[in-house]
């Protein structure tokens, strides 16, 4: 794949964007329009992660150390724009990995943010392999982040892929199971897991002061055993397996902090103003799905309040709470502009009323919040009952 000719350079979310034409089989192949942003890497060796674009462009791709047999520099691109040819991603974004002939030993993961699917729908991975002039279908992604303020919305779903080309999500077909053509040593990556031992949402079949404690293991199954519990409650910090009172487990943040987590099959095994939403993978998806109940927490002012220190308190759908790291781009004082909440610094909700800006959370039945001259109003799309924002 070579790029044709540079059409326009312009701003898209404050990152500066390209728009190509890309040559396949003749000019008139064009497989995107639009080049978000575009990374130069090396790959091979080593566990590697690329995080590209923002608020529901971003993506991340993760190419274990023997995915490439030896070390090759590379470039990837978020992309937008794409044809509608094969079944193409949802978002109309995809990822572009070159240079073309790039083989892969072994799987990668890729990560988008998408739209919660329909009931009973799920999402497949999407690819244009090298040469080709449309999507075909490849295996099925995975669940594994449930939409909030920091995803603008938007759910966070896996699946995984090997070689150069452009890869997506696109909704599954009911065909799509008997039409897939699976990428070369994929298969077993792709196979679901399953948890044996006890269970983690109730300690079933522990004694008195044990927790029942996961670990994954190196097949992708999960293993769950009885271990002495500790005293630490959802939401303090903890270093490891024993710290936790009964039901709970450490987990770690992703930001250089690990907090217990409540274990939970049901939103009503959680406390209020929570959710039963993060799915436990190992790394796939597992049979017996195991999850845990989202953090009780204040997200007005500093967002501290039922936080450890180096999480904020956000938003949740359903107005439920979590307690979150902080991404890079949450940098938005009050009245700043914004295209999603993710831009505003914790505390602050994007809200459009004329122009979209980051102002204030505050709760409906405690309006006298806001300070003078501002009063809290109710959201809608989607409609709030128990958080506002203060304005002007």
């Amino acid at each position: 794949m070579k790029t044709k000719s540079v059409r326009s350079v312009a701003t898209w979310g404050g990152v500066a964007v390209v728009t190509l034409v890309l040559s396949c089989f003749g000019d008139t192949e064009k497989l995107f329009s639009i080049v978000a942003e575009q990374k130069s890497v090396e790959l091979g060796g080593a566990d590697t992660t690329v995080m590209l674009g923002r608020g529901r462009q971003r993506v991340e791709l993760f190419v274990p150390a023997n995915a490439v047999p030896a070390r090759t520099q590379m470039r990837v691109s978020v992309v937008s724009g794409t044809v509608q040819r094969g079944r193409s991603p949802v978002t109309d974004n995809a990822i572009l990995i070159e240079p073309v002939g790039t083989a892969f030993t072994a799987p990668s993961r890729m990560r988008q943010l998408v739209p919660s699917p329909p009931a009973g729908r799920t999402y497949r991975v999407v690819v244009v392999p090298d040469n080709g002039t449309s999507f075909v279908v490849r295996s099925r992604a995975r669940f594994t982040l449930a939409a909030s303020a920091d995803t603008d919305g938007y759910e966070q779903w896996e699946g995984d892929a090997t070689g150069s080309g452009l890869w997506g999500l696109a909704l599954e077909l009911p065909a799509d199971s008997l039409n897939e053509t699976p990428d070369a040593g994929a298969a077993d990556a792709m196979a679901a897991g399953t948890v044996t031992g006890c269970t983690p949402s109730t300690a079933a079949g522990c004694g008195p002061n044990q927790t029942c404690a996961l670990k994954c293991l190196a097949t992708g199954q999960g293993e769950s055993s009885c271990v002495a519990a500790g005293t630490k409650q959802p939401g303090e910090v903890c270093s490891g397996v024993g710290e936790c009172a009964p039901g709970s487990q450490c987990y770690d943040k992703g930001c250089g902090i690990s907090i217990c987590r409540r274990y939970c099959a049901t939103n009503g095994d959680c406390p209020a103003r929570t959710s039963c939403s993060t799915d436990v993978t190992c790394p796939m998806p597992l049979t017996n799905v195991v999850r845990l109940c989202s953090q009780a927490c204040d997200p007005r002012g500093m967002a501290q309040t039922g936080c450890a220190a180096n999480l904020r308190c956000l938003v949740m759908p359903g107005e439920s709470t979590e307690c979150e790291c902080v991404l890079p781009a949450r940098v938005g004082v009050d009245g700043a502009s914004c295209t999603d909440s993710s831009m505003c610094a914790p505390g602050l909700i994007c809200v459009n009323t004329g122009a979209p800006v980051c102002r204030p959370i505050c709760r409906l039945d405690q309006p006298t919040t806001c300070q003078a001259g501002r009063t809290c109003q109710p959201l809608t799309n989607p409609t709030h009952v128990v958080f506002g924002a203060c304005i002007p």
